[in-house]
């Protein structure tokens, strides 16, 4: 698929340059003709020429965006195959781990309790405003999110599969 691309791309390039070429052709011999029929070839080649410029952006930033999935999938196949499946509200902001006792920061943020602890002794503000926190800093517990992580991990084979 990559030579395939870079095909695609080596295309582009020619054919842009092919394309530039006649509409600077043209446009010199409209200049020096005044002819209403070369005004209209210049104008056409030059519109040919920015379609062929938005097709080839829009093809490199196609191949740019495959390339950048590709290597997404690659990374979540790379790393632990049960945690690509853990749905992101699952995650605690701080860790990137799997919530086990997820509580509700003052912030309005749910995060691991251990993790959002270990953060307050070391800053007073929040770790996704960056606004300060007013003190006393309330930590309660998220049942409902509590709740369904177990209902998650019980369906895919256990804390065992998310250590």
């Amino acid at each position: 698929q990559e030579g395939e691309e870079d095909g695609e791309i080596h295309w582009l390039d020619a054919h842009m340059q092919t394309v530039l070429a006649a509409a600077a052709e043209a446009e010199q011999e409209a200049e020096e003709n005044e002819d209403e029929e070369v005004v209209h070839v210049t104008e056409l080649v030059t519109a040919q020429a920015a379609a062929a410029g938005a097709a080839q952006t829009c093809t490199r930033q196609h191949i740019a965006t495959t390339h950048c999935n590709t290597l997404q999938r690659e990374v979540v196949a790379v790393s632990d195959d049960s945690m690509a499946a853990v749905p992101p509200e699952m995650l605690c902001p701080v860790s990137r781990d799997l919530m086990r006792n997820p509580v509700i920061c003052s912030d309005g943020h749910t995060y691991e309790r251990a993790a959002i602890s270990e953060w307050l002794r070391r800053r007073s503000s929040s770790p996704m405003t960056n606004q300060e926190l007013t003190e006393p800093v309330m930590l309660i517990p998220n049942h409902a999110l509590r709740s369904l992580i177990a209902s998650f991990v019980e369906n895919h084979g256990g804390w065992s599969h998310f250590a």
